[in-house]
């Protein structure tokens, strides 16, 4: 998918495409092409002499792993609503990404805010957060029962780590065990299915969506 929007630093806004297969995204700014699983680790992968940089637009910690810091990602996301009949109804999703820093004293990112607005008969729905997770959560809370997205996020086969999990990029897909999944009972057998099925197991975003899709209801091991 290629995802249209704009980033921002210090001020300064740019027009971006970014790319994701759903497991990595890719964008460039500035000439410069920036790979990574979520915004917060989106790095340059090749040698960058110091005069490629544009300070305008761009800030690498070398304390955060070369890094882009302080920056906004906003874009749109075509996506369905399932509808508590059955019906896929087409939505679009304005979502945004943004982030500080390094922080010396935590080391790691300043802070992190992920906003999500739908625009949804004559409504404006918002889900805000640190997580896309729960800014989704905020969302479905907003729409009527039983409505569901039509996503990872949405899926029954999407869960994420006992120990946590970051704000964006990194649930669990469960597609290739799924009846291991279903079968798994309370906190330590899901953990066990994680150890042991760990090389059956792919990390995914929220916002995407494949062919095994099976709506989530109020199924799933641990979420």
């Amino acid at each position: 998918m290629i995802y249209k929007g704009l980033y921002t630093h210090k001020g300064r806004t740019s027009p971006i495409e970014i790319h994701s297969d759903g497991k990595e995204l890719t964008v460039e700014i500035a000439g410069l092409v920036f790979k990574g699983t979520e915004f917060t680790d989106l790095s340059y992968e090749e040698e960058l002499a110091e005069r490629m940089i544009d300070n305008t637009l761009i800030t690498l910690d070398p304390r955060f792993d070369d890094c882009l810091t302080d920056c906004q990602f906003e874009f749109k996301v075509p996506q369905y609503l399932l509808t508590s009949e059955g019906r896929k109804e087409a939505i679009e999703l304005e979502m945004c990404f943004r982030h500080g820093g390094y922080n010396e004293q935590s080391k790691g990112i300043e802070y992190e805010e992920v906003s999500i607005t739908l625009r949804w008969k004559g409504e404006i729905l918002i889900g805000k957060s640190g997580f896309v997770e729960i800014a989704f959560d905020q969302l479905m809370k907003q729409l009527p029962k039983g409505y569901s997205f039509v996503n990872c996020y949405g899926c029954l086969y999407g869960d994420y780590s006992i120990y946590g999990n970051s704000s964006f990029g990194t649930m669990m897909c469960f597609r290739n065990i799924k009846q291991k999944y279903k079968l798994a009972n309370g906190k330590c057998e899901y953990d066990s299915l994680c150890v042991d099925e760990r090389e059956n197991i792919e990390m995914v975003q929220e916002i995407y969506c494949c062919d095994d899709f099976e709506v989530r209801g109020n199924g799933g091991a641990y979420r």
